[in-house]
């Protein structure tokens, strides 16, 4: 091993673009969080102030996305991360490049406990939890969302 190497955790995730496309792959989380304690999660990692976030794609290829471009990212509830949850939803929540999500809504503690009350709050990540997967949806690509019941 490189002595100069930091060890990072391999973590598979799908990005969901506003261009409409869906890049899978890897991403490499750093085994200790600066903001937590336990390792970095996708939600530290989307949650960086740094323009680009740097992955391997499904072919092998090193690539860099824009942060600003990702609409959601989905990967296991291992890997997602978490917040202080005051209730779920279950919403459909429809993005900027015509992605579609249903699932159940985290509404964050303190923001009452509607589906308005969690994208009127201060959070700019929301995790919608469906069977096996989490998936960070970013408030600002939002389209229209609803409840589902």
């Amino acid at each position: 091993m490189n002595d100069y190497r930091v060890a990072k955790l391999e973590a598979p995730a799908s990005f969901y673009l506003t261009n409409s496309k869906v890049i899978r792959g890897t991403v490499f989380l750093a085994e200790f969080s600066a903001t937590h304690s336990g390792p970095e999660t996708i939600l530290d990692l989307v949650s960086s102030t740094e323009p680009m976030l740097p992955m391997l794609d499904l072919s092998g290829r090193f690539v860099l996305l824009g942060r600003s471009q990702i609409v959601a990212v989905q990967t296991s509830p291992e890997l997602a991360g978490a917040q202080n949850v005051l209730s779920q939803v279950t919403a459909q929540i429809e993005t900027a490049g015509g992605h579609t999500f249903m699932g159940d809504l985290d509404v964050p503690t303190g923001f009452g406990d509607r589906i308005s009350d969690a994208f009127n709050g201060t959070f700019e990540w929301h995790a919608l939890k469906t069977g096996s997967a989490v998936t960070w949806l970013s408030r600002r690509h939002i389209v229209k969302a609803r409840t589902d019941t």
